[in-house]
């Protein structure tokens, strides 16, 4: 398994490298995935790590999915290191939650030294669709988190209960059935599908000011079929009806979140039970946490 050094030597080795033509996703990275034409960032990182020798937990080329595989992995932190994959979400734009991954070359304290592909290597152009590899200083502010590689020889689970899914499986939708007849379908991204009557309230996608920080796992209706909760891997909760927010799991403290990730959410009362997945082996594999009840 390739080290953290050979990982940055062959990211850094690219910058420079632009598509051609300019704006078509026409790049190396993704043609030698074989998947080529398609926005880069992920397929430059993945590209490199192969080349590197470097075992990623998803090798997505959309972001929040390649997220959610480390969060999944028990490796999603938020004190960078040299090779972590940091996660951006940035400011002033129309796209919500995590749109861009680079890899991290240097923390500089409020700022990250990164090599990314598929950005601009100034701040007039595309950050997250900017045509090539270029070494940039960003704001810590706008990363959402970073995945950790496992180098060297280092086991890519941690913690008893980790694990690492195919991305097929992240990308599956999730069916949440209506009391009242119908269903929804909701895609990891928190799109919203509704069918056989039931109606359409709106998704996570809709709503630039919310940030996902996970893949959407499950949901809940309310016990009048006027709304409903969506709750994303990280156990952040979305409120769309008549439903009523309560709060997430994602704001609880280190100490308590862990290693946990949620799997789901069910109605309790007036307010609902986010459930995680708990690998500390005390019992069961799911402990539930109740808010608003």
């Amino acid at each position: 398994m390739g080290t953290c050094e050979q990982f940055l030597a062959v990211a850094r080795r690219y910058d420079g490298i632009t598509e051609n033509p300019p704006g078509s996703n026409q790049n190396p990275f993704s043609e030698r995935l074989g998947r080529p034409r398609e926005p880069w960032c992920a397929d430059y990182v993945v590209a490199c790590a192969r080349e590197a020798g470097v075992k990623l937990p998803s090798e997505s080329a959309y972001c929040p999915t390649m997220a959610d595989a480390f969060r999944r992995a028990g490796r999603f932190v938020h004190d960078p290191q040299p090779g972590d994959l940091g996660f951006f979400d940035f400011p002033g734009d129309n796209t919500h939650g995590i749109q861009h991954v680079e890899i991290v070359v240097e923390p500089r304290g409020p700022q990250v030294h990164d090599v990314g592909g598929n950005t601009s290597s100034g701040d007039a152009g595309s950050q997250d669709n900017g045509g090539g590899v270029f070494e940039r200083l960003r704001s810590a502010g706008w990363v959402v988190g970073y995945g950790r590689p496992a180098f060297d020889d280092e086991p890519l689970t941690v913690g008893p209960g980790a694990l690492i899914i195919a991305d097929e499986e992240a990308e599956m939708g999730c069916v949440v059935s209506r009391p009242q007849g119908g269903y929804i379908v909701v895609d990891h991204a928190g799109a919203v599908f509704a069918y056989d009557g039931a109606p359409y309230l709106g998704g996570t996608n809709i709503h630039p000011e919310w940030k996902l920080g996970g893949n959407v796992v499950g949901g809940a209706w309310t016990s009048t079929g006027g709304g409903y909760w969506l709750v994303a891997h990280d156990g952040a909760v979305f409120a769309f009806g008549d439903a009523g927010y309560h709060g997430g799991f994602n704001a609880e403290p280190a100490a308590t979140r862990g290693s946990r990730y949620a799997t789901g959410l069910a109605p309790d009362g007036a307010g609902y039970k986010v459930i995680c997945f708990d690998p500390s082996a005390d019992g069961s594999p799911y402990d539930a946490y109740r808010y608003g009840a």
